[in-house]
Order: C-alpha cells, then structure tokens, then sequence
C-alpha cells in the first residue's frame, strides 16, 4: 500500500482504533524501524508506561507509521515484513468496520413511537418480540455490559483466516431469525484453542448444522473428558476449520436460502469464545452469559449450568460422564432467549448458587497471570522468603500461565496465603487474592555477551496473582450471594451477654463518662460529651450504680467520695467523727505533731492497716483547720473538685476553639487557591 494511502487511513482511523492496534502489535511483537513499542517510547523520551491510553493520538500515529514504513536493511526481513502487512490489513479492517457504522450497518433500531408509548402492546408475527421483552431489547442488553466492548467490538478479524461478515441492516418491523451456536475446541501444537467441532441449532433447538473438524497442525490434547471427543470420532473426517467458517457464515447471511432477506441475531453463552475458535467476527449477538447475572456479585457472569438449573429447572450433563455437549449447549441458550420472550419484564439479578467448594480443592491455592519462563523452583522460592509452608506439588501447566499449588491439608493452605505479603483483594466471585513478587534466584549482571537492555529485563521484578479457591467457609460464591446475606438461614451472629452490676458499671469512664473515648461505641459521630454531663434520656447509672450523689456526680462512686459524702453529712450534724478522733494526737506545747497513734479496729474487731492515701489525708487535715473555718473538709474538697472540672472544661474549649478557627483558615486558604488558579487558566 501507497505510503500516502496510508497515512490517510491512519488520519481517518479512530483513537480507540489506533490504541487497539498498537497493543495488537504489543501482542504479536511486531517491530518498526525504531524498535518495538517500548523501545520506540524510549527513542522518544516518552513518559506514562506502555500503555497506549496514555499517550497522545500524535504518538500513536507515529509509531504506527514507523511500523509501516520499516525497510528491509532494518531488522529480519521475515519480521519487516510481517509488521508492514499486519498494518496494512489492520487498517483496511479498521476502514470496513467505519463504513459500516457510518451507513447504519448493524445499529438497533428504535421502536416506533406509537409503540413505544402504548403499555403492553400486542406482539403480532411480525413484531421483533413475542411478550414484553424483544428480541433487540435483548442484543441491547448484551451490548451494554461491561464486558461487551473487550469482547466482542475488537475480535481480531484482521488476522489472516479470520473473516468478518458485513454488518446487517435491522428493523423494527422485521422479526429476526435466531441461531444458536456453541463449538468445541481442543489443544494443538500452535493453537491451545483449535475448533474440534461446531454446533448451530434455531429457535426450535432443532440441529441445522453439526460437524466435527479436523484441526489442523499436530493434536496435543483432545480434551475428551470436557468435549466428549476421542481419536476414533475423527476417524474419517476431513472437515477443516475454513469449512466450517464458511457453512456457518452462509447460514447468518440475509440472503441465504429460506432467509427471506431477514437478518440473524446469533445467541450463545460466552460466544465470543465460539467466535474467536471459529475465526468469524459477527454481529448482533445475543451472549447469555452477559444477559443475567448474580446479585451482589456485578462482575460475575453465571455459569449455564447454573442458570439452566435456575430458570429452566433443567440438570445438564448428566449423562456422558459429565462432558459438554455442543448440542445441548446450545440449545439451553436458546431456551434461555426464548423464555426470556415471554416475560412480561426482564429477569433481576439472582441469588448466587449456594454450593461448596470440594475439601479437597481447600488445600490448594491458584497461582495465574505467570509470567514466561517461570519455573516450579520460582514459585517455591517465592513462598519460601514470605516465610510461608512450601506447597507439595503441583497441578497444572506452568506452560497455560496459571496452575494450583497443594498443600498438605486447608489449613496449611490458609497459613501460606497469610504469609505471602501484599494486600488480599477480592476477584469477580468475592474470592481473596494477592498480587506477588517473584524474587530472582540470583542478582543479574550485565555481562559481555548480553546486552544491558537484556540485563534490565532480566532485572525487572516478575509477579503473579495467587488466589484461594473458595470465599467465607468454602463457598464457591461471595457472602453477599449466600442464604446468610440474606437472611434466609445460616449461623446468625451470636450476641454478646449483657453485663451487670459491677461488671457493667466497669465499662463506664469516671465521672459517669460512658466508654473509653466519651462516645458509645458504634454510635452515631459526633461532639464528645464534657466530663460529668450526661446525655439525654441516658440513665442516671450504668448496670445498677449507685445514683447521683449530692455533689452531682453520675456513674461509678468510689469508696473516697461515699466516704467524703458521710462524713460531710456527720459534721452538719455536729456528731463526731470516731475515725477522726482516733487519728488524731495530743498536740505538743511546742504545737508539732505528735506520732502516728495505732490503727483503729474495724467493725468486725479487724484491725485496719492505714495506706499512703489515709495517711496523707490525716497529715493534711491539722493544717486544713488551722485558719479557722467553718466550712467542712468535705465542702472545701467538693469546690476544689468542682473548680478544676470548670478549668478542665474551659481548656477543652478552648482546644475546640483553636481547631474550628484552624480548619476555617485552611478551608478558606483552599478557597482562595481555586480562585487564582481558575483566574490563571482563564488568564
């Protein structure tokens, strides 16, 4: 292609065109006259990593450019080659896919507006639906999953042996023809996801075609327990993957034979994977795996196993040993549309199985997203500095990027992923995982045969995620999903026993502050409460306490306060204090204190041995009442006592004082910043 051809196309193609192509490129390690991508960024001293979503649509097009324009004195011919192909297919791939959108090709249409007004119109053989839910209304609710763009809007039909079939005009008065498709795959020595054999069946669920493929290449794995195929069904079949294609691309054409010019929606459940095995990009689809989904659990998508048992009430594979069946898979996700027509409104989210995942599977963790090259004594070493049990085996090839570690029993299981630093995230089903480093077995050095570039990669930290196998007590689904969210069983949650008497009031602060902190816990935020208030409607006394005493105090009374109280009320009486009496000595004529007298009996004829406090307090009391005063130790104490609350709560206030007036300058300061910086930019 002409290099000014092709800048056009570029300058025509969209950002999100020009951002899929260049991690295609990433993908299949196409390189240009500056290098790869990475080293492309380097050349250009761009910043903000390797993702093409960070970088201007400038910068894409140029690498795009140097892709195409890369001459055969750069780099292997074979690989010059295949980079200025791979952009020129991609390009006019790009071009088909704008054509189509602009002249309307495959857009949903718009029921018309007496229709839309009336409630509950009346579907005639005509009409696109047979109840209140259409069979477009469906194709819309696929497209406006999350997951629909990534999956399906860039299937790489610009690949060689992909084909991409011209986008249909649709109506709303013509009702579309349905089919169902559903392939097997298995494993070659190039494609880990070879089609092994295809299924399409209408809305009947009546078989329209089915076929067996010979892949092509050198078969690695069959996988007759999950496809049902063995080496002797492909005895005799000559059927290859192109063929296929084509017979299942004649059937979805609006001209074909019995089609009436009606166009096909194409149902299934995870189609996209049928697709990409099948190497065709079509659309409208119906993807069943995107049409319902679990509550609570918005990222997840249902199993059909599990919404056949669900909405059909219908046991799958149940026979051949539990292995798929291309016909019955299909013809589920029919049923599945088609009872979806006759509702009057479309299905809600639904409650996630309640199922358990095996006792056995609970001595295992998945490790997934492993980088090339990574080998068992990797995995090991990395369990082994985070100080976690080694796991005894493995499952799985490291080969496939994701295999289960085992250990000897859940509980060791449990114990090795605690280890393992890093924050435990949860996945699309509520099941915890960590993202891990891998540590080098050895620091890399550059040497004299390998480049620093080779070094710094080899340098570079290498992680992966690992992932218990099941959430909360073995569950295969999040809590939110299960009978115990919901309220319809499980163990409820054990109330603690309410504490009495001493026991409640020990819970209290002084002075009737209620907990440690002066706020109830799990309350309701807000101003901590002074110290004596108490709260409205709150009782006078916590767990039996005695109530407030005549100094005003509330909560707990310690014994030095009850005895306080007593003896102020004995001097009002102008009784004498027996207790007093006995700590007091015969003064000297000089007016000095005379020694300790002995301990006074207690009531029950035990002695009673005097502490520091006591102690203290009778030393005091002589000095107390040499001025004179008529006022009691008690009453004096009590003012004492009361003053320094007073003080205590004007330090607080002022404390508050100073953060309000803080927070307001800050507030204020962050105001005036906005300002100025709007005024610069409109500047």
């Amino acid at each position: 292609m002409a290099k000014d051809k092709d800048k056009d196309l570029v300058a025509e193609a969209t950002l999100e065109q020009l951002v899929a192509l260049v991690k295609a490129a990433q993908n299949k390690k196409h390189v240009g006259e500056s290098g790869s991508w990475l080293e492309f960024l380097k050349s250009r001293k761009q910043t903000g990593g390797t993702d093409p979503k960070r970088h201007t649509r400038d910068v894409l097009e140029a690498f795009v450019a140097d892709l195409a324009a890369a001459g055969d004195g750069s780099g292997a011919k074979e690989a010059r080659a295949a980079a200025r192909e791979f952009v020129d297919r991609y390009l006019k791939w790009a071009k088909d896919v704008r054509k189509d959108a602009a002249k309307g090709r495959g857009a949903l249409p718009e029921p018309p507006a007496a229709e839309a007004a009336a409630a509950g119109h009346a579907s005639t053989s005509a009409s696109p639906s047979t109840g209140g839910v259409s069979v477009w209304s469906l194709v819309k609710r696929t497209r406006a999953h999350p997951k629909y763009s990534a999956n399906y809007e860039f299937l790489p039909s610009y690949t060689p042996g992909w084909t991409r079939v011209k986008r249909p005009e649709l109506s709303w008065s013509v009702r579309p023809r349905m089919f169902a498709l559903d392939c097997e795959m298995c494993a070659t020595a190039h494609d880990k996801s070879a089609l092994l054999g295809v299924c399409v069946v209408d809305e009947f669920g009546e078989v329209v075609y089915r076929q067996l493929v010979r892949p092509e290449g050198k078969i690695v794995d069959l996988r007759t327990p999950l496809t049902g195929v063995s080496e002797a069904d492909l005895e005799g079949v000559t059927t290859t993957a192109k063929d296929a294609q084509r017979a299942v691309r004649k059937l979805l054409e609006a001209g074909a034979k019995g089609a009436g010019g009606r166009p096909a929606v194409l149902v299934g459940h995870a189609l996209y994977h049928d697709l990409q095995a099948l190497r065709l990009d079509y659309a409208p689809v119906i993807d069943t795996s995107l049409l319902f989904g679990f509550r609570g659990l918005p990222e997840a998508t249902p199993s059909l196993k599990d919404l056949a048992k669900v909405l059909l009430q219908l046991q799958m594979r149940e026979g051949g040993a539990g292995a798929h069946d291309s016909r019955e898979d299909a013809a589920v996700s029919m049923r599945l549309v088609m009872r979806e027509l006759q509702l009057a409104a479309p299905t809600g989210p639904l409650d996630a199985p309640d199922v358990r995942v095996p006792a056995a599977d609970l001595a295992k963790l998945c490790v997934h997203s492993l980088p090339e090259g990574v080998a068992e004594e990797d995995l090991r070493r990395a369990f082994t500095a985070a100080g976690a049990p080694v796991f005894s085996g493995l499952e799985g090839s490291l080969a496939d990027k994701k295999v289960l570690v085992v250990f000897k029993h859940s509980g060791e299981a449990n114990n090795a992923f605690a280890k393992l630093p890093g924050k435990a995230r949860k996945d699309v089903l509520g099941r915890f995982y960590k993202q891990v480093s891998i540590p080098a077995a050895s620091p890399p050095s550059a040497t004299e045969d390998a480049a620093p570039a080779a070094a710094a990669a080899a340098a570079a930290p290498l992680t992966c995620k690992v992932r218990k196998m099941a959430c909360h007590n073995g569950a295969a689904f999040g809590t939110q999903g299960g009978k115990r969210a919901r309220g319809e069983g499980g163990d409820a949650p054990v109330a603690k026993k309410a504490k009495t008497g001493a026991g409640a009031a020990k819970g209290a602060g002084k002075d009737g502050k209620g907990p440690k902190g002066g706020r109830p816990k799990g309350g309701q935020k807000g101003p901590r409460p002074k110290a004596g208030a108490k709260k409205d409607g709150a009782p006078a006394a916590i767990g039996g306490a005695a109530a407030a005493g005549a100094n005003g105090s509330t909560g707990k009374d310690t014994k030095k306060k009850k005895w306080l109280r007593r003896k102020a009320a004995k001097a009002a009486a102008g009784e004498s204090d027996p207790v007093k009496e006995a700590g007091k000595a015969p003064a000297a004529a000089t007016g000095t204190a005379a020694a300790a007298p002995a301990p006074a009996p207690a009531a029950n004829g035990a002695v009673k041995v005097e502490g520091k406090k006591d102690k203290k307090k009778r030393e005091r009391e002589p000095e107390e009442k040499k001025g004179g005063d008529s006022e009691p130790v008690a009453v004096k104490k009590e003012k004492k006592e009361k003053k320094a609350d007073e003080k205590q709560d004007d330090k607080k206030d002022k404390k508050d004082k100073k953060k309000d007036e803080k927070k307001e300058k800050k507030e204020a300061d962050q105001k005036d910043k906005k300002v100025k910086v709007k005024a610069e930019k409109e500047q």
